[in-house]
């Protein structure tokens, strides 16, 4: 095992309707004045936060594993008691299946 992951809940933001907007668009003279700077990005890291784009509606581990057999890195969910029971360095079992053409793997399982 190479590591482990937590990712928590995404953070659910109300999507406003259509008819809300209440506020006029400005005209071309008006945005004709607006000087355009462009923002640096954020050197904040966004990983392992309710702000990863990987988060979901539930809680994820994850648990990257190295196949000793082909080198192969596999990131595996697990629920909880097993990701806290694992440390780096240990060395577990993984079922997985093969997609057919591509090689990919999928259904990993950690036991």
């Amino acid at each position: 095992m190479l590591g482990k992951e937590y990712i928590p809940v995404r953070e659910v933001t109300p999507t406003p309707s259509p008819g809300d907007s209440a506020t006029p668009s400005p005209s071309e003279e008006e945005v004709a004045d607006v000087e355009m700077v462009e923002e640096e990005p954020s050197a904040k890291d966004v990983s392992g936060t309710a702000a990863d784009p990987r988060a979901i509606d539930r809680e994820q581990w994850i648990v990257q594993v190295r196949m000793v057999s082909d080198r192969r890195l596999v990131n595996v969910q697990v629920d909880e008691p097993q990701w806290q029971r694992v440390k780096e360095g240990d060395r577990v079992r993984v079922t997985y299946r093969l997609g057919k053409y591509t090689g990919t793997v999928w259904g990993a399982d950690m036991k």
